[in-house]
């Protein structure tokens, strides 16, 4: 069967190259590249699996792209599995790219985007959808009066690239995860659980027994509190009815493989360097292996908080990131750890 071939504009071109990538971000999840699991995934959600694409077919597309043997896909070697898949499905790769990015709400262009309540925007975000709709919101005074407007209008309330990823953190925030546990109190009563605010999440420090150090207050009652100001969780807890229910998200244990830029000595050139990284109980430590391989512990960060030092987690600067790389940079105090993925 042979690629069927398309002409698309350079703007198309450079759009499908960010859906790429946005697809490639969600289905690698925690991993370097997608694997074999994350590659049927993704042509299960996506719709493309059927009597002419089959699970065995998807195989053989994943196990005929890989680089030797490799476990996982790089951004690279999934472009060409996508393109694999679009041949078995007799379309264009780029058709493929924005009909995808269309189902999971997560691409850019004029079909894609995450459908999302409209109360839930912000306020610029509706003046956008309503400008864009030549809707006049002048005479509005509240939100509540905006959103009105724009239901009324019937634009679609829609959020596309980097602010649907926002919008999709927050739901898989809000699902249940197998780490998630509840504690019952029947009778009103101390509780004996002290609780320090973590940017806006609300941390386990002191407990009874059944309640773990360092998880997370994720509900109180039928009431979510992740989405919510540690205020506004604490006011939740504090006027609750009894019997009162709450819900713990237990601290996250990780592993895997990152790149993390040297720290470098003064005059120094920095570099990137591969490290096989370890998450547990709020202790992120890095490791020139897998240590059950021999690895060499090369560094240790505890997140939590220190007395007038605060750990935050940003975005990594452009500046230090190549083209089209996005990292993350740890911050405590004066001490800065950067990591990135890396697709090779």
């Amino acid at each position: 069967m042979s690629r069927k071939l398309s002409t698309v504009s350079g703007a198309e071109k450079e759009r499908t190259t960010k859906n790429l990538r946005l697809l490639f971000e969600t289905y690698r999840g925690s991993n370097p590249g997608v694997d074999a699991s994350g590659l049927i995934r993704f042509a299960d959600e996506c719709e493309l699996l059927d009597s002419s694409l089959t699970l065995e077919k998807t195989n053989l597309i994943f196990s005929r792209v890989k680089l030797g043997k490799k476990t996982e896909l790089n951004i690279n070697r999934y472009e060409e599995a996508c393109r694999q898949l679009a041949v078995e499905k007799g379309t264009t790769f780029t058709e493929l790219v924005a009909n995808c990015s269309r189902i999971k709400g997560i691409g850019e262009g004029d079909a894609a985007g995450k459908t999302v309540d409209p109360a839930t925007l912000s306020i610029r975000e509706i003046k956008k959808l309503l400008t864009e709709k030549g809707v006049d919101f002048s005479g509005c005074v509240e939100k509540s009066e905006m959103v009105a407007l724009l239901v009324r209008s019937g634009a679609s309330a829609k959020v596309t690239g980097l602010a649907a990823l926002r919008y999709s953190s927050m739901e898989m925030l809000e699902s249940v995860e197998d780490s998630e546990y509840e504690v019952q109190y029947t009778s009103k009563r101390s509780l004996g659980i002290s609780l320090e605010r973590a940017n806006e999440w609300g941390v386990v420090k002191v407990a009874p027994a059944e309640v773990e150090i360092g998880s997370v207050l994720t509900r109180v009652n039928d009431g979510s509190v992740l989405n919510k100001t540690y205020a506004e969780a604490m006011t939740m807890l504090k006027h609750a009815t009894w019997p009162l229910t709450m819900r713990f998200r237990r601290s996250p244990t990780k592993s895997g493989t990152l790149w993390k830029r040297s720290r470098g000595r003064t005059g120094a050139a920095r570099n990137w360097k591969r490290r096989h990284v370890v998450l547990t109980s709020g202790i992120f430590e890095y490791f020139t292996k897998e240590p059950e391989k021999g690895g060499e512990l090369k560094g240790q960060y505890v997140l939590e908080n220190d007395p007038g030092s605060q750990t935050m987690v940003t975005m990594a600067p452009e500046a230090i990131m190549g083209p089209g790389e996005h990292g993350i940079m740890i911050v405590k105090g004066d001490d800065r750890l950067v990591l990135k993925v890396g697709y090779y």
